[in-house]
Protein backbone atom coordinates (compact mmCIF):
# COMPACT_ATOMS: atom_id res chain seq x y z
CA UNK A 1 0.00 0.00 0.00
CA UNK A 2 1.33 3.84 -0.83
CA UNK A 3 2.18 5.63 1.81
CA UNK A 4 0.26 8.84 1.78
CA UNK A 5 2.65 11.82 2.69
CA UNK A 6 1.30 15.94 3.18
CA UNK A 7 1.70 16.67 0.06
CA UNK A 8 -0.86 13.96 -1.22
CA UNK A 9 -2.47 14.62 1.85
CA UNK A 10 -3.03 17.97 1.52
CA UNK A 11 -4.51 17.36 -1.84
CA UNK A 12 -6.91 15.11 -1.20
CA UNK A 13 -7.68 17.63 1.21
CA UNK A 14 -8.23 20.40 -1.13
CA UNK A 15 -10.21 18.09 -3.29
CA UNK A 16 -12.56 16.93 -0.62
CA UNK A 17 -12.83 20.96 0.18
CA UNK A 18 -13.44 21.93 -3.12
CA UNK A 19 -16.72 18.98 -3.92
CA UNK A 20 -18.35 20.21 -0.44
CA UNK A 21 -18.76 23.96 -1.70
CA UNK A 22 -19.55 22.89 -5.16
CA UNK A 23 -22.40 20.43 -3.07
CA UNK A 24 -23.43 23.70 -1.65
CA UNK A 25 -22.90 26.02 -4.14
CA UNK A 26 -25.77 23.73 -6.00
CA UNK A 27 -27.69 23.05 -3.52
CA UNK A 28 -28.19 26.38 -2.03
CA UNK A 29 -29.09 28.50 -5.13
CA UNK A 30 -30.66 31.16 -3.03
CA UNK A 31 -28.84 31.90 -0.65
CA UNK A 32 -26.01 32.00 -2.74
CA UNK A 33 -27.91 34.21 -4.79
CA UNK A 34 -28.35 36.65 -1.98
CA UNK A 35 -24.75 36.46 -0.83
CA UNK A 36 -23.76 36.92 -4.67
CA UNK A 37 -26.12 40.31 -4.06
CA UNK A 38 -24.60 41.66 -1.06
CA UNK A 39 -20.78 41.35 -2.00
CA UNK A 40 -21.76 42.95 -5.42
CA UNK A 41 -23.98 45.79 -3.75
CA UNK A 42 -20.49 46.44 -1.41
CA UNK A 43 -18.17 46.38 -3.98
CA UNK A 44 -19.78 48.30 -6.64
CA UNK A 45 -18.96 51.61 -5.69
CA UNK A 46 -15.23 50.51 -5.28
CA UNK A 47 -15.12 48.93 -8.65
CA UNK A 48 -16.90 52.08 -10.66
CA UNK A 49 -14.58 54.44 -8.83
CA UNK A 50 -11.33 52.66 -9.98
CA UNK A 51 -12.81 52.16 -13.58
CA UNK A 52 -13.56 56.43 -13.82
CA UNK A 53 -10.15 56.69 -12.01
CA UNK A 54 -8.46 54.34 -14.31
CA UNK A 55 -10.41 56.37 -17.43
CA UNK A 56 -9.40 59.60 -16.56
CA UNK A 57 -5.81 59.34 -15.04
CA UNK A 58 -4.69 58.94 -19.09
CA UNK A 59 -6.15 61.82 -20.28
CA UNK A 60 -5.36 64.29 -17.13
CA UNK A 61 -1.70 62.81 -17.54
CA UNK A 62 -1.83 64.10 -21.07
CA UNK A 63 -3.23 67.81 -19.58
CA UNK A 64 -0.69 67.87 -16.84
CA UNK A 65 2.64 67.24 -19.59
CA UNK A 66 0.84 70.16 -21.75
CA UNK A 67 1.03 72.33 -18.26
CA UNK A 68 4.37 71.70 -17.54
CA UNK A 69 4.81 75.62 -18.16
CA UNK A 70 2.78 76.15 -14.29
CA UNK A 71 5.09 75.68 -11.48
CA UNK A 72 2.71 75.46 -8.71
CA UNK A 73 1.96 71.68 -8.80
CA UNK A 74 -1.65 71.82 -7.08
CA UNK A 75 -2.91 74.68 -9.79
CA UNK A 76 -1.39 72.52 -12.47
CA UNK A 77 -3.48 69.57 -11.31
CA UNK A 78 -6.42 71.16 -10.26
CA UNK A 79 -6.01 72.34 -14.21
CA UNK A 80 -5.58 68.87 -15.46
CA UNK A 81 -8.55 67.72 -13.38
CA UNK A 82 -10.97 70.95 -15.38
CA UNK A 83 -9.48 70.33 -18.41
CA UNK A 84 -10.09 66.67 -18.04
CA UNK A 85 -13.84 66.29 -16.70
CA UNK A 86 -14.51 69.06 -20.04
CA UNK A 87 -12.79 66.92 -22.52
CA UNK A 88 -14.55 63.85 -21.42
CA UNK A 89 -17.85 65.63 -21.10
CA UNK A 90 -17.43 66.90 -24.53
CA UNK A 91 -16.79 63.63 -25.77
CA UNK A 92 -19.38 62.08 -24.21
CA UNK A 93 -21.59 64.74 -26.04
CA UNK A 94 -20.53 63.67 -29.20
CA UNK A 95 -20.92 60.71 -29.03
CA UNK A 96 -24.76 61.14 -27.50
CA UNK A 97 -25.75 63.44 -30.52
CA UNK A 98 -24.18 60.89 -33.24
CA UNK A 99 -25.68 57.99 -31.58
CA UNK A 100 -29.00 59.23 -30.51
CA UNK A 101 -30.54 59.65 -34.33
CA UNK A 102 -29.08 56.32 -35.14
CA UNK A 103 -31.23 54.97 -32.28
CA UNK A 104 -34.34 56.85 -33.15
CA UNK A 105 -33.86 55.53 -36.67
CA UNK A 106 -33.46 52.20 -35.98
CA UNK A 107 -36.38 52.27 -33.41
CA UNK A 108 -38.61 53.66 -36.16
CA UNK A 109 -37.89 51.10 -38.32
CA UNK A 110 -38.43 48.13 -35.98
CA UNK A 111 -41.27 49.37 -35.18
CA UNK A 112 -43.30 48.11 -38.33
CA UNK A 113 -41.60 45.10 -38.26
CA UNK A 114 -42.63 44.11 -34.59
CA UNK A 115 -46.16 44.70 -35.29
CA UNK A 116 -45.30 42.11 -38.39
CA UNK A 117 -43.37 40.22 -36.28
CA UNK A 118 -46.70 39.82 -33.34
CA UNK A 119 -49.18 39.13 -36.02
CA UNK A 120 -46.76 36.16 -37.19
CA UNK A 121 -46.51 34.96 -33.69
CA UNK A 122 -50.26 35.02 -32.92
CA UNK A 123 -51.20 33.19 -35.68
CA UNK A 124 -48.52 30.63 -35.04
CA UNK A 125 -49.92 30.20 -31.64
CA UNK A 126 -53.51 29.56 -32.43
CA UNK A 127 -52.18 27.59 -35.16
CA UNK A 128 -50.19 24.99 -32.16
CA UNK A 129 -53.18 25.62 -30.03
CA UNK A 130 -55.76 24.09 -32.70
CA UNK A 131 -53.43 21.49 -33.66
CA UNK A 132 -52.65 20.45 -29.95
CA UNK A 133 -55.23 21.07 -28.21
CA UNK A 134 -53.37 19.24 -24.87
Amino acid sequence: MPEINKKTLRNILIIVITGIIAYWLLHETERVKGIYQLIKGILSPFITGAALAFVFNVPMRAFEGLLKGIKNHKLRRALAILLTFIAVALILTLVFLLLIPQLINTVESLIPSLHTFAGNVDAKAKKLLEDYPD
